[in-house]
């Protein structure tokens, strides 16, 4: 069965997480399972935004489409140290990977919670990712 081209990205950004020896186990979807399961340090991959962007008339057979589509990944752990390390991590093994034809690093945003020794500390990051579609493989990333 097909997948829609987002979906093949964030699982391909799922795949090259999971290899992380430190927090590939906890890598998850949805973020309440972060949480509940208290698995810290923790990855949560997250789809973001799509946009496309027409090269060709639509009657032409050969219409092709550049989309973007962005996925955040959020890293929870237990020290800012410890954040900025996995920070560092997943944005190497992002950009050395093969997702997509373009991938980025767009921007990122830092949180604390709690206090003392129960404090969390997260930073969400954005990754931009490009690729092309064709009309007679909608939902297929056309590699070049």
């Amino acid at each position: 069965m097909a997948r829609r081209a987002h979906r093949q990205v964030l699982d391909g950004v799922i795949a090259v997480l999971r290899n992380h020896a430190t927090v590939g186990a906890n890598l998850f979807e949805d973020p309440s399972h972060a949480i509940a399961d208290s698995k810290i340090p923790a990855f949560i991959v997250e789809p973001d935004r799509e946009s496309s962007e027409k090269f060709a008339e639509a009657h032409d057979s050969n219409l092709e489409e550049l989309r973007r589509f962005s996925v955040l990944v959020t890293i929870f752990a237990t020290s800012p140290t410890q954040r900025d390390t996995l920070a560092l991590d997943v944005e190497t093994l992002i950009n050395r990977s093969k997702v997509g034809r373009e991938r980025f690093f767009s921007d990122a945003e830092y949180e604390r919670s709690g206090q003392g020794a129960a404090a969390v500390y997260a930073m969400r990051m954005r990754f931009g990712f490009e690729f092309y579609l064709e009309a007679d493989r909608p939902g297929q990333m056309v590699v070049r």
